[in-house]
């Protein structure tokens, strides 16, 4: 049997360069020890692993040898040489175990016609209609530390799709630039249900930098333990940042190593800097200093253009120390500032929640046509929503509309705050408990300032409550933070499990870095009072 698949692949042309004829007759039949549903089960061999692919799979481990024929029974070693030996199509294996951090076994995958990262030569990129697969075989059981590299690096890579994996650093080596995942100039490029965990606090390292990046997708993710950011989405497009859940823990800067924005937590847990057309959706943030920003950062149109053209979707931002959401039309001391430069324009924002802000919920500063609808924000110490127009952006024609929108809770200052806008209004929303509700403005309607009686609920509006069906055409005021995002429209699966109330997004857990002992996605459902607090599982 193996002789007659032997000759079929040889007359076919089908073997290729790496592929030795035992390997061949091996993947055909499951001889290899490779995942083969033979039980229709789904768990093949009643081992728990996850099905093989329909394409060929080969196999990496930390005990492997690069003389092996990449079959699970007998797998490769080295990140380089096997990558090396991938097409279009393939998936590569990590099985169980800790990867060496060494220079010559680093996982970076450059796919530049002028690199020689793999074995020599670039890296292989996948095609459209055969992407190329990087999975732990279970997922976040292979397990890539690193100090003076990051843990996974991909450069001008197309189609590749990178599951399952845990990516950790040290603390170790000179200030400087270091990511615990980079990524730049990628197309096409996946990252699902990965874990992330300690960037490199000696360095300026975030838990993800991707830049120049081009229909980038981060799904199911968690990031922990980081004092810089994050998801840091640098000059970037058509990206779409899904059900990851990201949390600082307040990991304070580290002594002589890089001083960050506040010293004693992270930065900010998602970062949109010049960006456009990139959908944020369903992402639950915890702890830092900044929730999610959206920011130009003074980039001129010649690099990528400003930030236009962003969505926030159903996200949610808990106990950030000064802002739960920012945008920012950073014009880097330019006077005036340039508004087709350095703008966050036609900004959507919808079904959002800020919990616990210590200073603002929702702020803007020179966004022109931001558009606001159906949010939350409970419990913010100063303002709820305040938008204003800085002395550097006095050339900008800044705009929000807010509509359906709720605040209650601590009883801040303000709850609704607009300074210096060319246009603005408030419609159909609800303001309680703060100082000033409606800061003398006159551009609101159909609002009003009644207790919502939310019943401890933060992310979705409860049956009796009077913002049930208050808000514009019959809707609710206030978020629903209920039901899944998908590419920005609103789909009929539950974020959060009708049992249990964990958060859909999250993954398989790691003794000690996420799982119930720590503050993590498993238990962030009890946090945000998902069938806790007083308020049912939705």
């Amino acid at each position: 049997m193996r002789a007659l698949a032997l000759l079929l692949l040889l007359t076919s042309g089908c073997v290729r360069a790496g592929w030795r004829p035992g390997d061949a007759a091996a993947a055909l039949d499951g001889s290899d020890g490779a995942p083969v549903d033979d039980d229709g089960a789904g768990t093949p061999d009643g081992d728990g692993a996850p099905d093989g692919p329909a394409g060929p799979a080969y196999y990496i481990s930390p005990t492997g040898d690069d003389s092996n024929p990449g079959t699970r029974a007998a797998p490769w070693r080295s990140w380089s040489t096997a990558i090396s030996r991938l097409v279009p199509g393939d998936t590569l294996v990590a099985l169980d175990g800790t990867y060496a951090d060494t220079a010559a076994n680093r996982l970076f995958i450059d796919c530049d016609p002028a690199s020689t990262t793999c074995d020599g030569a670039p890296c292989p990129s996948g095609t459209a209609q055969a992407p190329i697969t990087l999975r732990a075989e279970r997922e976040r059981m292979a397990h890539i530390p690193s100090g003076e590299y990051a843990s996974l690096r991909i450069d001008a890579c197309r189609h590749w799709v990178i599951e399952g994996l845990h990516l950790s650093q040290s603390d170790t080596g000179t200030n400087g630039e270091l990511q615990l995942v980079r990524l730049l100039d990628d197309d096409h490029v996946t990252l699902r249900r990965l874990l992330l965990e300690k960037p490199n606090r000696s360095r300026n390292s975030h838990g993800l930098l991707a830049s120049d990046c081009t229909f980038l997708l981060v799904e199911e993710c968690e990031v922990y333990d980081f004092h810089r950011y994050g998801m840091l989405i640098n000059r970037g497009s058509d990206i779409v940042l899904r059900r990851n859940y990201i949390n600082s823990r307040d990991r304070a800067d580290l002594a002589g190593g890089y001083a960050s924005n506040d010293p004693t937590t992270g930065d900010s847990g998602i970062q949109l800097n010049a960006t456009q057309r990139v959908t944020a959706e369903n992402n639950l943030v915890e702890r830092a200093r900044m929730g999610i920003k959206v920011e130009t950062g003074g980039y001129p149109d010649t690099v990528v253009g400003g930030g236009d053209d962003n969505r926030l979707l159903g996200n949610v931002v808990r106990a950030a120390t000064t802002f739960a959401y920012s945008f920012d039309s950073n014009c880097l001391s330019q006077t005036p500032c340039d508004s087709s430069l350095n703008t966050v324009s036609n900004l959507e924002v919808r079904d959002c929640v800020a919990v616990g802000s210590a200073y603002n919920g929702f702020t803007g500063n020179g966004v022109e046509d931001a558009a606001l609808t159906n949010l939350t924000s409970a419990d913010a110490a100063h303002n709820d929503y305040h938008f204003t127009l800085a002395t550097e952006n006095s050339g900008m024609q800044s705009s929000v509309t807010l509509q359906s929108c709720l605040n209650f809770g601590a009883g801040g200052a303000n709850g609704f705050l607009l300074e210096s806008q060319a246009s603005w209004s408030v419609d159909h929303c609800n303001s309680y408990g703060n100082t000033y509700n409606y800061d003398s403005m006159t551009n609101v309607t159909s609002s009003t300032d009644i207790d919502p009686q939310m019943g401890g609920c933060y992310l979705y509006v409860p049956a009796g409550s009077p913002m049930k069906g208050a808000g514009k055409g019959g809707g609710d005021i206030g978020a629903s933070v209920v039901l899944a995002y998908e590419n920005g429209a609103q789909t009929s699966r539950r974020l959060w499990d009708q049992t249990s109330g964990v958060f859909v997004g999250c993954g398989a857990t790691v003794t000690g870095v996420n799982d119930a002992t720590t503050q993590s996605c498993v238990t962030v459902h009890q946090r945000l009072h998902v069938g806790s607090g007083g308020c049912a599982i939705p």
